[in-house]
């Protein structure tokens, strides 16, 4: 009796990310590479295709492929390390996303240098991945549930090619959950459902005529912090959004999450 062999499954799917020693040029990825959990995985290839029209008719000559760049989203557990330090995801995922480390504090803003990552994906069987990747990163926090950040990365597309599943090194340590925690803007609290805080990041392609793809890496020209929040209706004597408003009031913002230690993370 002949039996089809399984097909591929996406649910057996999983993802590493490395810095890359010569920024645009892929680097080699491990199974330490992957030391950090992810949700929702996500591979978006766009290749240009230059449409070539027929003479003296309604026909198609083969059209030629122009520049070949994808995105590559994911969401990975809003985490701290378990111990003294920087937990692996933070240290090796905002900097490619226009983040700035010093001594466990991130900031925004320009650098003078940015990082970038070759990311490949693993779906049971076949590895699929960008390099010279640049990105932007979304805390969206709910009220009473664990914690994600959520990332979109540019990149060039790699070759697709047929390797086993790589299995990342296990990481243990829990995400904490949004809840007993303190969020502030200036020094009122708001009682809220969900609250974002997203680093939009413009990424562009810097186009290379030298490199197979149309571009050497993705480079961040631009940045915008957006904070979104749904508080509960209150007293104008309360809190008067609309006079802070129009009033264009600057309040400094403090949102912090989890409470055990070395495994929290202020904003």
């Amino acid at each position: 009796m002949a039996v089809d062999t399984t097909p591929l499954l996406t649910r057996r799917t999983s993802l590493l990310a490395k810095v890359e020693t010569t920024t645009g040029t892929a680097i080699t990825l491990a199974s330490t590479d992957g030391a950090f959990n992810v949700y929702n995985i996500s591979y978006a290839p766009n290749i240009a295709i230059e449409e070539r029209l027929d003479q003296a008719s309604w026909g198609l000559l083969a059209s030629v492929h122009g520049t070949r760049f994808a995105t590559l989203d994911f969401e990975a557990d809003l985490v701290g390390k378990g111990s003294s330090g920087v937990a692996a995801w933070a240290s090796l995922l905002l900097p490619a996303c226009g983040l700035t480390q010093s001594s466990g504090i991130f900031t925004t803003g320009y650098a003078a240098s940015q990082s970038t990552l070759t990311i490949g994906m693993y779906v049971d069987g076949v590895k699929l991945a960008i390099s010279g990747a640049a990105g932007s990163v979304r805390f969206p926090l709910r009220t009473g549930f664990p914690c994600r950040a959520a990332f979109s990365f540019l990149g060039k597309i790699e070759a697709d090619a047929d390797v086993a599943l790589v299995t990342p090194d296990a990481f243990t340590t829990k995400p904490p959950r949004f809840a007993g925690n303190t969020a502030t803007f200036a020094s009122f609290a708001p009682k809220c459902s969900t609250l974002e805080i997203a680093v939009n990041n413009t990424l562009t392609m810097r186009e290379d005529p030298a490199d197979a793809t149309g571009a050497r890496s993705c480079v961040i020209t631009d940045q915008r912090i957006v904070v979104t929040v749904d508080p509960e209706m209150n007293l104008v004597a309360t809190r008067d959004w609309y006079t802070l408003l129009t009033g264009h009031t600057e309040e400094s913002m403090s949102i912090a999450v989890g409470t055990a230690a070395n495994n929290i993370m202020t904003f």
